[in-house]
């Protein structure tokens, strides 16, 4: 709710009908109040992307790879250690 009242707030056809001049650099300015967690987040959707949020992104992103690289790695194990099982009971029964 809070998203689509600033939304509506910034649009500049209700800035033309108030006859204010509406901005969201002014609008993040609240004197030390502290803004709403939407507000927060409303205010900083085009902010550019920080170390911090690109450290954090490349952290899961190097996660999620790691753990499709491990599991890959356990499947070819398994595999090949069947493998090496089967020529073993071959090479005995012959």
């Amino acid at each position: 709710m809070i998203r689509d009242i600033l939304e509506s707030l910034y649009d500049p056809r209700f800035a033309r009908s108030v006859q204010y001049n509406l901005d969201e650099p002014s609008g993040r300015i609240v004197g030390g109040l502290s803004l709403h967690p939407a507000a927060e987040i409303y205010y900083h959707r085009n902010d550019l992307l920080t170390a911090d949020r690109l450290g954090r992104f490349s952290f899961v992103a190097s996660a999620f790879a790691g753990l499709f690289a491990g599991i890959q790695f356990a499947a070819r194990f398994r595999r090949a250690e069947r493998v090496r099982r089967r020529r073993r009971l071959l090479a005995v029964e012959f």
